[in-house]
């Protein structure tokens, strides 16, 4: 998506693109784009938060992608302590009943809720390796509905909860409904009548921002791993 809106220069994609693909490891050419450290290319997985600029139509962004693992639980509650809304990248590739994410999952829409993040967007990625079938709606649907009532348990307001269904590696439904822009007749996922990742960007509301309180800031001292 940052690469297909112009937020990423296509010198540095080609470049992301040849030493992934010498690497045989191609599909990571996207994550590398925010992955810059060796230890995250090296492990594959990523460990600092990132903040990146990104533009939609309606909005300007700050983009902060943040790790899946609980291993870096500080990094995480850094990077959301700065967010106005949350994105949860949930694999549609595990049927619901081995949902391997799931407590990962929950723990990070409780830090989420506890920070006071109130708008959410579950994007439900991979849909192009869907077991059941590619881009099958009977996982999306199964998914969906667990991670509503998830929701709703922790505390979230459901008109404040969007769902979506998209593959972050062929585009599909980022912003385009298919995979190539110049195909709009390849739409392999022609029954989800949702947004796509960037409508529904776009369809966040700004928080309201209390100028007359006094002013309250996170400080972080990295040499005593002390956050106040």
């Amino acid at each position: 998506m940052l690469y297909s809106t112009g937020n990423i220069s296509h010198d540095l994609f080609i470049k992301l693109t040849n030493e992934t693909n010498a690497l045989v490891i191609s599909s990571y050419k996207y994550s590398w784009l925010l992955d810059k450290t060796w230890d995250e290319r090296t492990y594959r997985k990523t460990i600092n938060p990132h903040i990146e600029k990104f533009e939609t139509a309606k909005y300007d962004f700050n983009l902060i992608d943040l790790p899946g693992s609980f291993k870096y639980k500080k990094n995480i509650i850094k990077g959301l302590s700065l967010a106005d809304a949350a994105v949860i990248i949930v694999e549609a590739n595990n049927d619901i009943n081995n949902f391997i994410d799931k407590e990962h999952i929950k723990d990070y829409l409780i830090f989420a809720f506890t920070i006071g993040i109130r708008q959410i967007i579950i994007a439900m990625n991979k849909m192009d390796i869907t077991k059941e079938s590619k881009y099958s709606e009977n996982i999306f649907n199964k998914i969906k509905k667990y991670m509503i009532n998830l929701c709703i348990n922790i505390g979230f307001n459901a008109n404040n909860i969007q769902i979506l269904a998209y593959s972050g590696y062929t585009g599909h439904n980022l912003i385009n409904r298919y995979e190539d822009e110049d195909n709009f007749h390849n739409n392999k996922i022609n029954w989800y009548k949702g947004k796509t990742l960037i409508e529904s960007l776009d369809e966040l509301k700004p928080p309201k921002r209390n100028f007359d309180s006094p002013l309250i800031i996170s400080i972080f001292n990295r040499e005593k791993n002390h956050r106040s």
